[in-house]
């Protein structure tokens, strides 16, 4: 209990010493973002320690899966599939099986990463917050920040990066490591693999801060990893991400990833084992084991790789027993060894004595008794061994050399005499030999033997071995610490305190401090020791003082960003402790509360400085009214924020002064809200006094000094005065709650919508309406939009993947037909060598050498024949529309030639009997094609069988036209068919985007026009009535505050000097009084006490001068004729109208004038309205554009790539014409004029190609070269050239072709680049003088196709009957070879790098589309949440502006602040009793009348109506009242006054000056006069009740005290203003900006009081009415309603004929109370108070009324 009791004494004295505490520690932008990001979830604490268990498994569960997907183990077969599925999906790497999960899961863990990132943003924003729903939402955001950033960092590592598969090892071989399993051709893999780069990036840097700084600093609470900074978990993360991805790029070499792996685990295990990063010997043997682990699995991979795949039997044993024993070994022994190293580095063990520090040549000594420390009882002192020591070993003289320790121990203590005679023993401390020598039965030590030697060991008996009679315990002797030779020696040496025994022996606590004190002078200068020190008091003790300092010596020694961090994370501990300890005053000082408070005063003062502006600039005549709008806003900017930041501190800290103070002046500063700003002072005073006379520590409050808003108490320091030191302590918090809802009742009356709180519920509805349906439409269209964008990427991307797929099969359809020409020419090599075994023909096949060999003929004819069943295959399973699979199925449009051959009977010649054409469609025509070829390389195939010519006549007859014809029909129907849907995809998304794009910009455009025209309106309205306040009230308006400012000064000053001085403080009631006036006497000093001695010595002169002077007014009064009522009636209804005419014509001026101002809607606004649509739209279209791009380019190469195919087979039928010319027919054909119904070739429609007429076959030579050139030039150059002509096909001129030929482009090199070899087969670069009579190198495909044309025009323009062509025709074998070798082969890759142009174009548009695509979708997404959505937020604050304002606005108050203000009568000051009310109000209506005669610009004209309609009044007091009215309330006096004011002028001429000032004099005396006798009587009243009706004497008392001190405040005030009027008072002190300037103090003049005067009887009666009438007449109505009859509290005392005439002879009744009776008749009143009362009644000519005395 007493060790409670010490902490809970150490807390109060911790935290009142404010000074001496914490510094405010400030950090720099950047640092405090972060740290307030991190500080929402270190706030929220840190998961249970199983959590991180399970994170431990999971992570070393993924470093097993790292190892073993990469390097080969020795298991196979099922066992190793459900292994390495298993892992697969802990870590999911399983997303890498295919192209379709890879890319669901990029998608989910993109937006997981974006989810981690949003969530932590609103999260930090909306954590100052406090409620339910929002405590759960950043709950989860912790838990799935965590989740993230721990367990699932590595899997979603491998779900973000696993795109890299298609980056370094390509698809080879049989091993699942380096098969990739993606289509990386594919360019959503490119789009993806970047945009998961660019999210993994993101993640690793979050979680990399999260690892980095969010850590366990506790180091008695936390779990095992408790630690001081986060880098080992940061190593680890940047290390083993290195690892996955080393290991993904390098898969070709495993076993250097093995080792990799190795080292890097191998690293950490070390890290964690010598280095031990974390506070907990536990924590550091997990991670260390589970490093070990790892590396193990790694070495076990590494073993597996060098042994290679083919191992024997006994190897794989060998190989698993040493794993599983390495296994089971390396963790259990990393464990226990990373265990035992923790240990060692201890300072002590848990069964030790406290060791001898390094810097001591003694033991410590601790006090073993909780309940008293410092002194040890008689069997304590018993208890105490000594100790021997030999050198550098303790020796121990006890049985078995062990001393034992216990509370039953009745060993008697060896004499010093005995210890002294061995040899170095030393002897005990001091203080235990001064005990000893006061114990019976022990020997005193002489002085001579302490100081022979140094006391080096002492036995301590620990608590924790004496508990319940247990067995004696046996602790190690203490041993030597060495001297710390660096920081971290010293931090391992700590780590003891992880033991709970060690850390509850107080001794062990006191050792630990000792070691930190040798690490600051030793380590001093580190950061890192005094963060050290910090987290020690943290964790094990309740210090926050001399954390705090450990905190402020951290951030003087330059710490690095973690130590700011954890200065930041610590000080704001701090703070919500405090907080939590509902602190009252200065004890709830701390560094967070001092920053928010210097904010809230710093707020203050601007606004007040920007309102100050707006008033002096509204008070000249040359006005900018943008300036005064700009200036307004700020002030309510400033005021909002600075009021923000008042409410919450209110709310944690209810009773600190300072804050309620700061407050107060801010509402009166701003709002004129004065009445409330009182309350708040007085409450401020009242909890300073219950401080200062419950003996608190008065230091406690001196920050309020240091601020600048401090001094605020002067305006409520008088009211506060009365409360008494006796008075019952009323809780602060309950206070200023029972303060906060009465300024929301004021509010409500005073200004609508206006409370403490900074958004009433009529602000909070006026927000949610002030933009209908904002967030539904804002919503709204974000879906709408974010919709479209998805319907946009799906058409897009659907497009593409058609036009890929459509390219294909074109590409499919080209390569079917180049195949079937190639089968062509080969077909007629095949019969060429049949021919020319023909005797009947004359031509033979010697020396020609372009010719292939018969059996190489066959070979590609059967190759040619398995390929053209192929490509249709992949053609046909391609198609998807019915009109594509129409153009391979129908019947009807296809039709095939057949021929018959026969034999002649006679002449047994073969001839050709028949041809004619059948229907068909294109799979039985390609299929039957095939067949035939594959037929002509069969062994069984003759050509001398008639059914082998009709073969040879259907291939013949079909190919060259039929076939092409069919394959281009097929080809174009794909093509319009991708166009089609291309067009299709591009309107939806033009119209899709144009709709949801336009629509809700129109929407939301209109909805923000409609709002800023209200708003405009709403402003202007309030700024018109604002800037039509007259100048004389901005300047008046402008002197408050100037005065303000000036008495803050002032009161800084006072309150130096006060701190300086001293104060005294009283308990009791009398006592108070008597010390307020000898303060009030010191403070007034001589000059006033002179003062009053000479308004004393001027009484009786005054007295006679106003005798006389009433004789003559009352000879003098006449009343005023009828008439000149009717004149001055009319007189001011016409002065009335032309004012109300000049106010109107000045108003519509000042409307113009503000129509054109237009500064209140911030700019920022307007740039977030802009930039918001501007993004919205911008990449949405650029999003648009690039799909409509894509569509145009996917279907552009169609054409194109057809066209490529189409040229080679055009070259192709120019060498079977050619070996035609050369090989004639030797048949002749039936029917050459069979037409191809639906060919479009411009050539030739027919079977002429079949004829055995050279002429023939040179004409078709001769228009296909024609042909072959103009399509030529199409495809280079393309179908918009214009040097590309029409070629007369329909087909060809019907569709537009791409240019294929591009600067720099692949196809360009193949075209012109000089190259020796295209090659077309396998082989074909090998065969020497494989063109003939082309050697070297040539100029790509253009030498090959000039070549081909040449020998081709040749052949076709030879006329010469003499010259035969023959197969040795050089130009014959020129056009052979060219098409059996490089000129095929070139156009193959000539097509082919069309293909990869088109490639790469979809892929480059494909990654486009897919970045402005997540671009579109964060664009609109940011548009509207970060732009757009707290544009609303700017709104509201225009109209919460406008709303402000109207509080602003001085006519608004303008009756509250120049009329009463607080010192008018409200409902709140009801006793419930009416006599009561009754007389407070009429002593309030005197009071008015009072003050508006000292202060002329008061409005107290319906103070004074309210008095003539409410209550009976003599004559005497109307004649009073209507001469104080006439005379000194010029400004607002009635029309009576007014009237009866110029009939007086008019009739008395010309009065003299002085007899002015004596009539004035002697006016304000009467109504003052009047005041007093109204509130002695009323005071009066409510004593002689207390007395009559025997109220109790504690009340009574109270009561009394109360009216005293309240008369004797009244009276030094009245006396002090009579002084003032007779010209006697002291100087007036006029308070500038420079106090030493000349002139400032002018002396008073005669017939006037300063205005001031009159704020202080309204700040007296105001206090009178919030802290007495309020409390004490109501608790005193309470008290009587149960002893007074009814009819006794609502009798009505006579209020209106206190005015009487004052004659020499005569003088004014005064009703004396009875507590001021009792008081002037007390010891406590002193001689002033005496000399005060007869003053003010020489003064003011006042008679005591003789029945008070005797009724008294």
């Amino acid at each position: 209990m007493s060790d409670k009791r010490s902490h809970s004494l150490s807390i109060a004295s911790t935290d009142s010493q404010s000074d001496g505490g914490i510094s405010v520690v400030r950090f720099n932008p950047f640092d405090d973002m972060l740290f307030t990001i991190l500080y929402m979830f270190h706030k929220k604490g840190r998961f249970p320690q199983e959590f991180w268990i399970f994170n431990l498994l999971i992570n070393t569960l993924n470093f097993i899966g790292i190892a073993f997907r990469f390097c080969s183990w020795p298991i196979s077969g099922k066992p190793h599939q459900l292994v390495a599925d298993f892992l697969a999906y802990a870590d999911f790497s399983i997303s890498w099986s295919s192209d379709s999960f890879m890319l669901v899961m990029n998608i989910i863990l993109i937006f997981a990463v974006l989810g981690e990132l949003i969530m932590t943003i609103i999260s930090t924003i909306i954590s100052k917050q406090e409620s339910k729903v929002i405590n759960a939402f950043v709950h989860i955001t912790n838990l799935y920040v965590n989740l993230m950033c721990s367990v699932f960092y590595y899997p979603v590592m491998n779900g973000l990066i696993g795109n890299f598969m298609c980056v370094g090892v390509k698809a080879e071989g049989t091993d699942p490591r380096l098969i990739n399993p993606f289509n990386c051709q594919k360019p959503v893999h490119i789009a993806m693999m970047i945009v998961g780069a660019v999210f993994f990036l993101i993640h690793f840097v979050f979680t990399a801060v999260i690892r980095l700084f969010l850590f366990t600093h506790d180091m008695k609470k936390g779990d095992f990893w408790t630690c001081q900074n986060g880098f080992f978990a940061f190593t680890q993360q940047v290390l083993c991400s290195i690892l996955i991805i080393v290991c993904i790029l390098n898969r070709k070499q495993p076993i250097t990833s093995a080792i990799v792996g190795l080292l890097i685990f191998i690293l950490l295990m070390c890290y964690a084992m010598f280095l031990q990063p974390f506070f907990n010997q536990h924590g550091n043997a997990s991670q260390a084991s589970a490093c070990s682990i790892a590396a193990i699995c790694f070495l076990m991979g590494l073993f597996s790789e060098v042994a290679g795949s083919d191992m024997k039997g006994f190897v794989i044993a060998l190989l698993w027993i040493f794993f599983v024993i390495a296994v089971i070994g390396a963790g259990v022994g990393v464990y226990f060894l990373t265990y035992k190293l923790s240990k060692q580095r201890w300072a002590m063990q848990d069964n030790d004595q406290i060791p001898i520090l390094p810097t001591k040549k003694e033991q410590l000594f601790f006090s073993q008794s909780n309940q008293q420390p410092s002194t040890p009882s008689m069997n304590q002192l018993n208890n105490y061994g000594m100790m021997n020591q030999h050198n550098s070993n303790a020796v121990f003289e006890a049985s078995n050399s062990q001393y034992l320790l216990g509370s039953n121990s009745n060993r008697q203590i060896p004499s010093v005499q005995q210890q002294a005679q061995i040899k170095n023993n030393p002897i005990p401390p001091n203080f235990l030999i001064e005990l000893q020598q006061g114990v019976p039965g022990t020997q005193a030590v002489p002085a001579r033997a302490r100081s022979t030697s140094v006391v080096q060991h002492n036995v301590i008996q620990s608590s924790l071995y004496d508990q319940e009679g247990k067995n004696d315990a046996i602790l190690n002797p203490p041993k030597k610490l060495k001297k710390f030779i660096n920081l971290s020696q010293l931090q391992y040496a700590l780590r003891f305190l992880t033991v709970k025994s060690l850390r509850k022996r107080k001794e062990c606590l006191t050792f630990v401090e000792e070691l930190l004190k040798i690490g600051n002078k030793r380590f001093g200068s580190q950061s890192e020791m005094h963060m050290l020190s910090a987290l020690y008091y943290a964790s094990f003790t309740i210090n926050k003082q001399k954390e705090g300092e450990s905190l402020r010596q951290t951030r003087q020694c330059i710490p690095n960003i973690i130590e700011r961090w954890l200065v930041y994370a610590l000080l704001h501990d701090i703070e919500r402790h405090n907080s939590q300890q509902n602190g009252t005053g200065a004890n709830a000082l701390s560094v967070a509360f001092r920053i928010q408070l210097q904010k809230g005063q710093h707020f203050h003062e601007l606004a007040r400085a920007y309102l100050q502006q707006s008033y002096l600039m509204l008070s000249k005549d040359n006005i900018d009214y943008d300036k005064v709008m700009l200036f307004l806003d700020r002030t309510i900017e400033y005021e909002s924020d600075g009021a923000e930041i008042f409410d919450k501190l209110v709310a944690q800290h209810s009773g600190s002064i300072q804050v309620l103070r700061s407050y107060g002046a801010l509402l009166r500063d701003i709002y004129r809200d004065d009445e409330t700003a009182l309350m708040m002072f007085n409450e401020a005073n009242a909890i300073e006094e219950e401080l200062a006379a419950g003996g608190g520590d008065q230091d406690q409050d001196k920050h309020s000094r240091v601020s600048k808003q401090s001094g605020r108490s002067k305006h409520g320091s008088q009211q506060g005065q009365h409360k008494q030191s006796h008075r019952e302590t009323v809780n602060s918090k309950n206070q200023v709650q029972s303060i906060k809802s009465g300024m929301d009742h004021k509010g409500k009356k005073k200004r609508k919508g206006r409370g403490t709180s900074l958004m009433s519920m009529q602000m909070q509805r006026e927000k949610e309406n002030l933009i209908p349906m904002f967030l539904p439409i804002i919503i709204g269209s974000m879906l709408i939009q974010t919709i479209a964008l998805i319907i946009d990427f799906v058409l897009a991307n659907a497009t593409y993947s058609d036009s890929v797929v459509t390219v294909d099969t074109i590409n499919k359809c080209t390569e079917l037909a180049v195949i079937c020409f190639d089968g062509l020419l080969y077909s007629k090599f095949f019969s060429t060598y049949h021919d020319v075994e023909d005797p009947s023909n004359n031509y033979s096949l010697e020396g020609v050498t372009s010719f292939p060999s018969l059996e190489s003929t066959k070979q590609i004819l059967l190759e040619n024949s398995g390929l053209i069943k192929e490509r249709v295959f992949e053609a046909y399973t391609r198609t998807k529309n019915k009109d594509e699979f129409a153009s391979w199925e129908d019947n009807n449009y296809i039709r095939e030639i057949h021929t018959n051959y026969e034999i002649d009977n006679i002449t047994q010649e073969k001839i050709m009997t028949d041809m004619w054409a059948i229907p068909t469609n294109g799979i039985d025509l390609f299929s039957c094609l095939s067949n035939m070829l594959k037929d002509f390389s069969s062994e069984w195939f003759d050509q001398s069988q008639v059914e082998s010519l009709n073969y040879l006549g259907y291939v013949r007859s079909n190919l060259q036209v039929v076939s092409l014809e069919a394959l281009k029909r097929v080809c174009g129907k794909y093509s319009d068919n991708s166009e089609a849907a291309s067009i299709q995809a591009i309107i939806i998304a033009v119209l899709l985007t144009a709709v949801t794009m336009i629509s809700p910009l129109i929407l939301n455009i209109v909805q923000f026009v409609h709002t800023l025209t209200k708003l405009k309106k709403e402003r202007q309205e309030v700024f018109l009535r604002f800037c039509m306040t007259d100048k004389e009230e901005m300047i008046l308006l402008k002197k408050r505050l100037d005065d303000a400012m000036h008495d803050e000064e002032d009161d800084e000053n006072d309150l130096l000097m006060q701190h300086d001085l001293g104060t005294e403080q009283v308990s009791t009631m009398h006592t108070e009084t008597e010390h307020e006036e000898e303060q009030q006497a010191e403070e007034q000093q001589a000059e006033e006490q002179q003062d009053q001695v000479n308004v004393a010595g001027d009484v009786e002169q005054g007295q006679e001068e106003q005798e006389q002077e009433g004789e003559q007014d009352g000879k003098e009064e006449k009343e005023e004729t009828d008439e000149q009522r009717r004149a001055a009636e009319q007189a001011d209804e016409a002065e009335l109208q032309n004012e109300l005419q000049e106010e109107e014509e000045r108003r519509n001026e000042l409307k113009t004038k503000i129509v054109k101002v237009t500064s209140f809607i911030p700019n920022i606004f307007y740039f977030r309205v802009f930039l918001g649509f501007s993004i919205i739209l911008t990449f949405p279209l650029a999003f648009t554009a690039v799909a409509v791009i894509s569509a145009v380019s996917s279907t552009s190469y169609n054409h194109l790539i057809f066209l490529s195919g189409y040229r080679t087979t055009l070259l192709g039928q120019a060498a079977v014409i050619m070996l035609n010319i050369a090989v004639p027919f030797s048949i002749k054909p039936y029917n050459i004029g069979i037409i191809c119904e639906y060919s479009t070739n411009n050539v030739w429609n027919d079977v002429s190609h079949m004829s055995d007429d050279p002429k023939v076959q040179q004409q078709l030579l001769a228009g296909v070269l024609t042909f072959l050139a103009q399509l030529n030039q199409l495809v280079l150059l393309g179908s918009d050239s214009p040097y590309s002509p029409l070629t007369g096909d329909s087909f060809v001129d019907g569709h537009n072709c791409k240019r294929s030929i591009i600067p720099g482009s692949q196809n360009q090199i193949i075209q012109y680049n000089s190259t020796k070899c295209f090659q077309n087969r396998e082989g074909d670069c090998d065969i020497e003088d494989r063109l003939y009579g082309q050697k070297g190198e040539f100029k790509g495909l253009e030498a090959l196709t000039g070549l081909l044309s040449t020998s081709c025009t040749l052949i076709s323009n030879n006329q010469n009957p003499e010259t035969e062509i023959l197969p040795q025709t050089p130009e014959v074998q020129l056009v052979v070879t060219l098409m059996r070798f490089d000129l095929q082969g070139g156009l193959e890759m000539y097509r082919d790098a069309v293909v990869e142009q088109h490639n790469q174009t979809s892929l480059l548009y494909s990654t486009l589309l897919i970045l402005f695509f997540v671009i579109g979708l964060l664009a609109v997404l940011s548009g509207y949440i970060l732009c757009i959505v707290p544009t609303k937020t700017i709104l509201f604050s225009v109209a919460r502006g406008s709303s402000k304002m109207k509080d602003l606005d001085p006519s608004i108050d303008a009756a509250l602040r120049t009329g009463m203000g607080q010192a008018s009568w409200k409902d709140d000051y009801s006793c419930d009793c009416p006599r009561f009310d009754r007389e407070h109000q009429a002593i309030l209506l005197y009071l008015a009348v009072v003050c508006g005669s000292i202060d002329h610009t008061m409005n107290v004209r319906d103070k004074l109506e309210e008095f003539r309609s409410n209550y009976t009044l003599s004559e005497e007091t109307i004649f009073a009242i209507e001469e104080a009215e006439h005379t000194f309330m010029i400004k607002h006096r009635s029309q009576e006054a007014t009237a009866r004011a110029q009939a007086i002028e008019e009739q008395g001429g010309e009065v003299d000056e002085e007899d002015k000032t004596k009539q004035r004099i002697k006016t304000m005396e009467n109504v003052i006069r009047i005041l007093v006798q109204a509130t002695f009587l009323g005071f009066a009243d409510e004593d002689s009740l207390m007395v009559r009706y025997q109220v109790p004497a504690g009340h009574r008392r109270q009561h009394f005290s109360q009216h005293a001190v309240l008369i004797r405040k009244l009276l030094t005030q009245i006396l002090s203003i009579i002084a003032i009027l007779r010209g006697k008072g002291h100087k007036i002190v006029h308070k500038t900006g420079d106090k030493s300037a000349k002139g400032a103090d002018e002396s008073p003049i005669k017939g006037q009081v300063p205005a001031q005067y009159a704020q202080s009887l309204m700040k007296l009666y105001a206090g009178w009415l919030m802290d007495h009438v309020a409390k004490s007449d109501r608790e005193l109505q309470t008290i009587l309603a149960g002893k007074a009859p009814q009819s006794e509290l609502e009798k009505e005392v006579v209020m209106g004929n206190l005015a009487e005439k004052v004659t020499k002879h005569h003088s004014a009744k005064l009703s004396i109370p009875h507590s001021y009776t009792r008081f002037l008749d007390s010891d406590n009143a002193s001689i002033q108070d005496k000399n005060l009362f007869s003053r003010v009644q020489k003064a003011l000519r006042l008679e005591i009324a003789l029945e008070d005395l005797h009724h008294q």
